[in-house]
């Protein structure tokens, strides 16, 4: 789908020579508390206040599709120190983590908000002696199994012992498992817990 580009920004993309540079801004989010923030730039660049360093980047051409396309985007970066090779190493290659790539015109730095910002996720990862490659792409709709959960009648759905389990003691059930039934000879009943099962008795009986 076409944006719609404040007037100053769609000359600055027009035109055909310019001293000010667009930057794609790439934040890496390798866990809850750790983001590589990269840019395609020989210096830093300040935005939205987040300090985005120098870093070689290659990647291909980013396109918005018209037709409902869901499209990949393969990353390179370099891997002369590495240090994103080692947290591939450690951490399952980085999959499924989150990478927000952003592109900013250097005119618009002071501003909060890209021209344009795209959030990805890391499907497919690979180490070179020179490069780290990453295949991106948007999240996988398709592939979500719905419903998230699956309703039963005479199964319980917690983990045995857990929040919402609560089971503490009582009982003669064994304290070690339960068989995730209500009235099971090990079950919620047994346990005297049958106000914390997680299945849903209410369902009706499939009826031929």
């Amino acid at each position: 789908m076409a944006r719609n580009l404040h007037s100053d920004l769609n000359a600055a993309k027009n035109l055909l020579h310019s001293d000010k540079a667009w930057f794609v801004l790439f934040s890496i989010f390798v866990s809850d508390s750790e983001v590589f923030r990269l840019v395609n730039n020989e210096t830093a660049v300040s935005f939205a206040g987040d300090t985005f360093s120098p870093f070689p980047i290659a990647f291909e051409v980013l396109e918005e599709s018209g037709t409902g396309d869901l499209p990949y985007l393969n990353v390179s970066v370099s891997n002369h120190n590495r240090i994103i090779s080692s947290y591939l190493e450690e951490r399952g290659g980085l999959l499924d983590k989150s990478v927000k790539v952003q592109i900013v015109h250097e005119s618009n730095l002071s501003s909060s908000t890209a021209t344009i910002e795209s959030d990805f996720r890391i499907r497919e990862s690979s180490v070179s002696e020179q490069t780290v490659n990453f295949r991106l792409s948007h999240h996988p709709f398709f592939e979500v199994d719905l419903p998230h959960r699956r309703y039963y009648r005479q199964r319980c759905n917690f983990r045995f012992k857990g929040d919402r389990c609560g089971w503490v003691s009582g009982g003669t059930g064994s304290s070690e498992v339960c068989d995730k039934t209500l009235e099971g000879p090990n079950g919620c009943a047994a346990h005297l817990n049958t106000a914390r099962f997680g299945g849903f008795p209410g369902i009706p009986k499939r009826r031929i």
